[in-house]
């Protein structure tokens, strides 16, 4: 499967301009408008060079490792992938979620409109992840006490309008510790054989 839709080694995409700004720049041409026309190659050689800054995101073994088991889960149903911001030496993190980690809430048009994550994780690691964190007073003493212990951590992705929130939860706290917003889904949910009306793959 995975060599099937993301052969690694390969060029993956190819950003250029769709149908409606290609049909405008052809009859630009044909009408002469050459300020419009030269709009539209400007336009094609912005997103070919954004095409070549993206691209070694996913020529990395980051890339090539989440997708491989995003595939596995592929293949029983449903894959998530999670896509986040990193940091100056990873500016993108790739993570596949554990499938009975997550539960997809099915949107209005069949789509998916929310995904809830839950799992067991360590304070040192959660603290890592979210360094701006507001975490309560329980869980900070805990963790210079017991930083290896494993806490119920919860992120619930839910789309708000056009954007998408990110609310963070940890074992006991009455308020998120991470509020965080996003102009675009920050996950992708492959649903294999999708029955309609149903919201996991098959």
């Amino acid at each position: 499967l995975q060599q099937d839709l993301f052969p690694p080694g390969h060029d993956l995409f190819q950003l250029e301009p769709g149908a409606l700004p290609r049909l405008m720049a052809r009859r630009a041409r044909a009408g002469g408008d050459a300020a419009a026309a030269a709009e539209a190659d400007r336009l094609a050689r912005e997103l070919a060079a954004i095409s070549e800054q993206i691209r070694p995101f996913f020529q990395a073994g980051d890339w090539d490792n989440a997708v491989s088991e995003f595939c596995l889960d592929l293949f029983a149903g449903t894959g998530v992938l999670l896509m986040l911001e990193g940091d100056r030496d990873r500016p993108v993190r790739f993570v596949t979620l554990p499938f009975e980690e997550v539960a997809l809430e099915p949107g209005p048009y069949g789509d998916v409109g929310a995904l809830f994550w839950k799992t067991q994780m360590s304070r040192r690691a959660i603290r890592r992840a979210f360094p701006k964190g507001t975490f309560p007073k329980d869980f900070t003493d805990a963790l210079a006490d017991d930083a290896e212990g494993e806490v119920e951590l919860r992120q619930d992705f839910i789309q708000d309008g056009r954007k998408w929130a990110l609310r963070v939860w940890v074992e006991n706290s009455e308020a998120p510790v991470v509020v965080q917003s996003y102009r675009t889904r920050p996950f992708v949910a492959a649903r294999y054989y999708r029955v309609p009306g149903e919201t996991y793959g098959r």
